[in-house]
């Protein structure tokens, strides 16, 4: 099933059509990887934080680590798994995230709600979501391959507070990023 390196990119049920396709050509392109669509999952079982109206990223990432294993069984080289939804997602002493990734279980999580132009008033774009959900997915990506932060805000791995820092940086690592993803391109 798998070659050499692999990314997955799953959906959870509220992802909606086209996103997928879309973002699964352009994650192959930006990392040089085969890349594939996964299939459909399920939103994950107590993910929904009541009290906050919200969805606890970890959950998602949970059950992208039990998907990737499943995967892995069949697979002959290292594989990841990105996973995107629609739902808003939040981690503990933060208000929401656009992402979240864990390096040791392979996998990242992307919402599209909060990336969406008419979650702040605007009207729909659908080349600026895929833009931002393109933004965000390189993101998490760079995040599992082992590289943190970057304080340079047109870096793809500058954290984004607010969509306006999504907006900023640009699509690709800058320089000592790139070499960090070159020296730890270490595949969980």
């Amino acid at each position: 099933m798998a070659t050499m390196k692999t990314i997955f990119i799953q959906t959870f049920e509220e992802a909606g059509a086209g996103l997928l396709e879309n973002i699964t050509a352009a994650v192959g392109e930006v990392f040089g990887i085969e890349t594939v669509p996964g299939r459909n999952l399920p939103e994950p079982k107590s993910s929904l934080d009541r009290r906050r109206s919200q969805y606890r990223a970890q959950c998602f990432l949970d059950a992208l680590s039990e998907e990737r294993e499943s995967l892995s069984r069949k697979a002959s080289g290292g594989l990841l798994l990105l996973g995107i939804t629609r739902l808003d997602l939040f981690v503990p002493r933060l208000n929401f995230v656009f992402g979240a990734a864990e390096h040791e279980a392979g996998a990242a999580v992307v919402s599209v709600h909060r990336l969406e132009p008419e979650f702040y008033g605007n009207t729909p774009d659908r080349e600026l979501l895929q833009t931002r959900l393109l933004k965000e997915s390189i993101h998490e990506i760079g995040h599992v391959l082992g590289i943190n932060h970057c304080g340079d805000p047109r870096c793809i791995m500058h954290f984004s507070s607010i969509i306006d820092d999504t907006d900023a940086k640009g699509p690709g690592f800058c320089s000592r990023c790139r070499i960090r993803l070159h020296v730890h391109d270490q595949w969980p």
